[in-house]
């Protein structure tokens, strides 16, 4: 009794001097705080942060920061590289101590970042990415747990000064449910592509239920559906993929009707291809070969 009685108090002290610490950390990290290190850290590389506002952050027992209105110039001037509605990121503490990543909160709103690739080959964001080390042996992915995802109206821009080059993804949306690695949740996501040279405009969207596990690489997806159409160069496409439950893993991969039609006009080719996969199922031992009946306008030609 004695001895517990012991431990209980040792637990308590514990506790207590746990609280204390986070109350102190809290009074001395707060949003000013990190403002004014992200504004100087920004400053130091000759670019401009600007956010409206104070930010919001929280430690203990969901790590996060809240964005409003953000601004960041390119190196050495005015001109915007990123901007920034609002944004927020939380990801539980406690399960980091394991190796596991549990995002409690990520949503995105009006991003929208301009991406150069210059005449001499850097890019305009290479300042703020750390070298990486080339001896260094990539790790083990951690596990991924996911409570929600939601980002809208963003805006990512491409060009290359040395060819004229230009790629813009436009509109860009993605919602998730929970995605904890056991049962599949929904996921939906939509973007518009545009681009010079080739000429681009096309919009694609997917949806279905989706379950992953990046530590025991394994992916899986129920009743998944993808649309992709629009105009590249001077064809017309449509690109449409079906699969109504498809399961990999390190041991096997599985799935069951794959459908993929492919649908492209244009004055040098015409091509309309359907492909069903009826069923597929294999290890790694041994490779799974589909049943796949194809059919093929015979109006295809030149194909480039």
């Amino acid at each position: 009794m004695k001895a517990m009685r012991i431990l209980s108090y040792g637990l308590a002290g514990v506790v207590v001097i746990a609280l204390v610490a986070a109350g102190a950390l809290l009074l001395i990290v707060d949003g000013k705080f990190v403002k004014a290190r992200l504004e100087s850290a920004m400053q130091a590389k000759s670019r401009s942060l600007k956010i409206e506002g104070e930010p919001k952050l929280k430690l203990f027992p969901v790590a996060g920061l809240a964005l409003g209105k953000t601004t960041l110039s390119e190196p050495g001037g005015d001109k915007p590289f990123v901007t920034l509605d609002s944004a927020e990121v939380a990801v539980r503490v406690l399960p980091l101590l394991s190796g596991e990543v549990a995002i409690e909160t990520l949503k995105i709103s009006g991003l929208r970042a301009n991406v150069v690739r210059r005449k001499d080959g850097t890019m305009n964001f290479s300042d703020l990415v750390e070298p990486g080390d080339k001896e260094r042996k990539p790790g083990a992915p951690p596990n991924l747990r996911i409570a929600e995802i939601l980002v809208e109206k963003v805006q990512l821009a491409y060009r290359d000064e040395a060819t004229g080059q230009e790629l813009n993804l436009l509109e860009v949306g993605l919602k998730t449910g929970r995605l904890d690695g056991q049962t599949p949740g929904e996921v939906a996501m939509s973007v518009r592509i545009t681009g010079k040279k080739p000429e681009a405009d096309l919009r694609a969207q997917a949806a279905g239920a989706l379950r992953f596990n990046p530590g025991k690489e394994e992916f899986a997806f129920d009743k998944f559906v993808a649309q992709l159409k629009g105009r590249y160069d001077q064809d017309a496409v449509a690109m449409e993929f079906s699969a109504p439950k498809v399961g990999v893993t390190p041991a096997k991969a599985s799935g069951s009707e794959v459908r993929v039609s492919v649908q492209v006009k244009g004055p040098q080719r015409i091509l309309d291809a359907k492909l069903l996969i009826a069923s597929v199922e294999g290890t790694r031992r041994r490779s799974p070969y589909p049943r796949f009946p194809w059919s093929s306008m015979p109006r295809s030609r030149a194909w480039r």
